[in-house]
């Protein structure tokens, strides 16, 4: 293009009109949707991690119920006398990820049972690695299955009854 033309198109009147554009408004509305969209998925995965985490924790308490289970956002936590692991499910990931402020205790954990972690519509072999690694770890559970654990939902005493509610009201709130 010489420089004639280009002075040609700068002395020139602009013509455009906005149609020579996506309309703003359209893209603004396209931008919401999108958002609301992004909303609404963050929901359903909080609400599936919040139902995942009880169903973790009626699983072992059904199962073992010498066990300590805390419930809250975080997860399920699990424990027996001084030790504690820490369940959450990563749903982006598909597994769950483990945490314990005993880290001999959870390597242990990690190192035998690794292979239970990734999240499977059944709960089976995650509960039954999580009953195996305490009850290998303390020969006291073993001895007496009678229920003395303690069942927690956010730092409070909990029944069942109460994980099944607290879990269908987290579902439906996040």
């Amino acid at each position: 293009m010489s420089i004639m033309d280009q002075l040609d198109i700068l002395l020139e009147e602009t013509t455009s009109t906005w149609d020579d554009y996506t309309d703003p408004d359209e893209l603004v509305d396209q931008l919401h949707k999108a958002r609301l969209q992004v909303n609404d998925l963050e929901f359903k995965i909080s609400s599936l991690k919040t139902k995942m985490s009880a169903d973790l924790a009626l699983a072992l308490r059904r199962t073992n119920p010498a066990l300590n289970v805390g419930l809250d956002r975080s997860g399920c936590k699990v424990g027996y006398k001084t030790k504690s692991i820490t369940f959450e499910p990563d749903i982006e990931n598909r597994k769950w990820n483990v945490k314990s402020t005993h880290p001999r205790f959870l390597g242990l954990f990690n190192r035998d049972y690794k292979d239970s972690l990734p999240l499977t519509a059944d709960l089976g072999t995650l509960v039954d690695a999580i009953n195996n690694h305490f009850t290998n770890y303390y020969k006291s559970i073993g001895e007496s299955v009678s229920g003395t654990g303690l069942l927690l939902v956010e730092g409070r005493s909990a029944n069942l009854s109460q994980i099944i509610t607290w879990r269908s009201i987290n579902a439906a709130s996040r």
